[in-house]
């Protein structure tokens, strides 16, 4: 398993869903090179470009439902949903990302 920024914390991403079965679809899932979902600057991008489908025309099935979560728990670190902590702020101070009112067929 990767060491998160040399600190010999290992991770993997969702390595458990906690009751959240919309993660297992999620094209992250099982990703272990994940120190780009955790930088700043270029890698941060790198990751952003990875849920959306920026660079391979592949979107992440679950994207919307991914930053609803991470607006919903106020996920501070990491990009969740193509979004990186600075979107997520932003976001929550127009209020874009929770209660717009419209589901999506990921929920």
């Amino acid at each position: 398993m990767p060491k998160l920024g040399g600190s010999g914390i290992s991770l993997s991403l969702f390595q458990t869903t906690r009751g959240q079965g919309w993660m297992l679809r999620a094209k992250c899932r099982g990703k272990t090179d994940v120190g780009d979902f955790f930088a700043s600057g270029a890698h941060e991008q790198n990751a952003k470009d990875f849920c959306t489908g920026a660079r391979d025309g592949v979107r992440c099935p679950v994207l919307d439902r991914c930053r609803r979560y991470s607006a919903t728990n106020r996920e501070e670190y990491g990009v969740w949903g193509g979004l990186g902590p600075d979107d997520r702020r932003l976001a929550r101070l127009s209020s874009s990302l929770v209660g717009g009112g419209q589901r999506t067929s990921d929920s």
